[in-house]
C-alpha cells in the first residue's frame, strides 16, 4: 500500500497552524520546499497538494496555483505531485462548486485543471464530485485523474479550518452516511468517465465499500484518512496499526497526514 502525504500551501506569506499540528501547517512558499525535502529524506515520494489563495473570489485566475506547482516540480522533479482540483478554498461560500451555476463550475474546474497540467502536476484530484468534472478533465488534459468519492461528514472539520473551506450551507452533493449504494454507484460513474484512481473518504466510513468498489471498477482504489480520523490516533503506533487494517482491507494507497511518520514501518 502506497502512502501519500498531504501538503497545505497558502498565499499569505506566513505559516498558519491549526488542529492538525505544526507538521501539517498551511505553509508559506518560503518554507514548503524545506518541508518537502525533509519528507523526501524520510522516504515520502508522493504528495497531495492543497493550495489556499490569499483572496476568495468568484472569478479566480489560478495564477498562484500554477506558479507554485511549477516551482515545486522544478525543484523536485522526481516526486509524484497530486494537486487538489476544487473550488472550496477559493469561493466566498466555501463550497466545492458554484452551487446554482453548474456551467460556471465546470468552466472554472477545467481552467484550473489545464493550468495545473501546464505547470507540471502529475495527477489531478477533483474533489467536488461533480457529474462531469472527471470526464471534463480527462477530455481537456493529459493528466491522470484521481477522483474523490466521499461521504458528507463532520470528520472534515479540522481540514476545513486549515484550508478556510467551511461551507455556508450543507454540502448536499456529498453522499449521506446512511446511503446504501451511493458510493458504489458514484465510483462506477467515475470509472465510466475514465478516472485512473478512486479515492474514498473518510477512510473508516468507506471500509464496507472498499472491496466492492475494487471488484466492480478494476481501478486502483485508495482511502483518505481525513483530518479528524488522524487526530484520533495519539501515537505513531496507533497510526501504524490502523494503516495495517486499511492495507488488509485492500486499499492500494492511503492518503494520511502521518505518512511521513509511518512510511517504511509496516
Amino acid at each position: 500500500m502506497d502512502l501519500i502525504q498531504p501538503l497545505f500551501l497558502n498565499q499569505s506569506g506566513r505559516t498558519e497552524t491549526a488542529e492538525l499540528g505544526v507538521a501539517n501547517s498551511s505553509w508559506s512558499q518560503t518554507f514548503i520546499f524545506d518541508v518537502i525535502q525533509k519528507d523526501i529524506d524520510k522516504g515520502v515520494d508522493s504528495f497531495l497538494l492543497f493550495i489556499k489563495p490569499d483572496t476568495k473570489t468568484w472569478t479566480p485566475d489560478w495564477n498562484y496555483q500554477a506558479e507554485m506547482v511549477a516551482k515545486i516540480k522544478k525543484q523536485f522533479p522526481k516526486i509524484q505531485l497530486i494537486v487538489d482540483v476544487c473550488l472550496c478554498s477559493t469561493l466566498p461560500d466555501g463550497h466545492c462548486r458554484v452551487m446554482d451555476k453548474p456551467d460556471t463550475s465546470e468552466a472554472l474546474l477545467i481552467d484550473l485543471g489545464k493550468k495545473l497540467e501546464s505547470a507540471g502536476a502529475d495527477i489531478l484530484a477533483p474533489s467536488d464530485m461533480g457529474d462531469n468534472t472527471v470526464q471534463n478533465l480527462k477530455a481537456e488534459t493529459n493528466c491522470e485523474v484521481m477522483a474523490y468519492v466521499k461521504y458528507r461528514s463532520v470528520f472534515y472539520s479540522s481540514f476545513r479550518n486549515l484550508a478556510d473551506s467551511t461551507p455556508t450551507t450543507e454540502r448536499t452533493y456529498q453522499l449521506p452516511i446512511n446511503g446504501d449504494s451511493g458510493m458504489i454507484a458514484t465510483a462506477n460513474k467515475f470509472r465510466s468517465q475514465k478516472a485512473d484512481y478512486l479515492l474514498l473518504k473518510p477512510a473508516q466510513h468507506s471500509l464496507n465499500d472498499l472491496g466492492m468498489i475494487s471488484i466492480s471498477t478494476y481501478n486502483p482504489v485508495g482511502l483518505y484518512q481525513v483530518s479528524d480520523e488522524y487526530l484520533g490516533l495519539p501515537t505513531v503506533e496507533h497510526q501504524i496499526e490502523i494503516a495495517k487494517v486499511y492495507r488488509k482491507a485492500g486499499a492500494k494507497f492511503l492518503v494520511t497526514y502521518g505518512a511521513r511518520d509511518i512510511i517504511g514501518k509496516f
